[in-house]
C-alpha cells in the first residue's frame, strides 16, 4: 500500500448531533486516546465508511443500565449521505445506525490479532486475548468464545 493511499480525498465534514451508547463512546475515547493516532470523530466516520448492512438488520441488545448520550460528531458529507440513505431504506434512525456502525467496528477492531490462532501461534494469541477478551465480552456476551 503506497503512503497516500492511507489517507481520503478532500470532503466537507458536516456536525450532528446523535446519541451514542455511553460505553462505545467511552471505548472510542480509550482507543482515541491511548492506541490508534485518530481523533473520536476519525474513527466513528470510519466505522461508518466501513459499515454494511443486509437486507436485514439486526438490533442486538444491550445492557439495561447503558444510557445514550447526546453528542455532537464531526463526519464526512458523503458518511452522512450513506446515513441518510440507510435511514430512508431500512427506516432505522440515524442514531441506531450510528451505534451499529460503531458497535461493528469495535468487534472487528478488538478481533484483528485473532488470526494468530489460525496460525498456529498460540502462545501470541493467548497473550493478545488476555488484553482483548475482557472488552470483548463486555461489548458482546451471546459471542465468547
Amino acid at each position: 500500500m503506497n503512503w497516500y493511499e492511507h489517507f481520503w480525498a478532500k470532503e466537507k465534514w458536516v456536525k450532528k448531533s446523535v446519541e451514542i451508547e455511553g460505553k462505545l463512546y467511552d471505548r472510542l475515547k480509550e482507543i482515541a486516546a491511548n492506541e490508534i493516532d485518530a481523533s473520536v470523530n476519525k474513527i466513528i466516520d470510519a466505522c461508518i465508511n466501513d459499515l454494511e448492512l443486509d437486507e436485514k438488520i439486526v438490533i442486538y441488545k444491550r445492557e439495561a443500565n447503558d444510557l445514550d448520550v447526546g453528542r455532537s460528531v464531526m463526519i464526512r458529507e458523503s458518511m452522512y449521505k450513506k446515513l441518510e440513505d440507510m435511514r430512508e431504506k431500512y427506516g432505522v434512525s440515524v442514531s441506531k445506525l450510528v451505534n451499529i456502525a460503531i458497535r461493528d467496528g469495535l468487534k472487528k477492531y478488538d478481533n484483528r490479532n485473532m488470526w494468530f490462532f489460525a496460525t498456529g501461534d498460540v502462545a501470541k494469541w493467548q497473550k493478545i486475548a488476555k488484553k482483548v477478551r475482557p472488552r470483548w465480552q463486555k461489548f458482546d456476551k451471546k459471542l465468547r468464545p
